[in-house]
């Protein structure tokens, strides 16, 4: 299996919330002011966004995207709650998972990694 190189910074599970089929969304181009369908396999995705060079200088492209993987477990399940049970989750933690999904999505836009470098 090949490195992981395409990495999502809006998560295809939350971005097929928008979905009618699951497998398309509208987008909208705002430097282009057009609206083009595109699947959400390709949406808000970039190519080595979270790769870093371990200590031997080797280009590591898996090490963040597995971890947040294993997050967005946790967040889709908590916004399925919230969502199915119309904002009263019935899992306490769900709320924890929520909060904390909202910081990471924002900690995790092109504009805020600009910002920081």
């Amino acid at each position: 299996m090949g490195k992981k190189r395409r990495h999502h910074f809006v998560p295809q599970v939350l971005t097929r919330q928008f979905s009618l089929d699951r497998k398309f969304v509208f987008l909208y181009d705002l430097q282009a002011s057009t609206i083009r369908k595109i699947s959400t396999r390709d949406a808000f995705v970039g190519r080595d966004i979270y790769s870093f060079s371990d200590e031997s200088g080797q280009l590591d492209t898996e090490t963040v995207e597995n971890t947040i993987s294993e997050f967005e477990t946790m967040w889709s399940d908590s916004l399925a709650d919230y969502v199915h049970n119309k904002g009263h989750p019935k899992n306490t933690d769900s709320k924890y998972w929520i909060s904390s999904f909202i910081a990471f999505q924002y900690m995790r836009t092109p504009s805020m990694w600009k910002s920081m470098s």
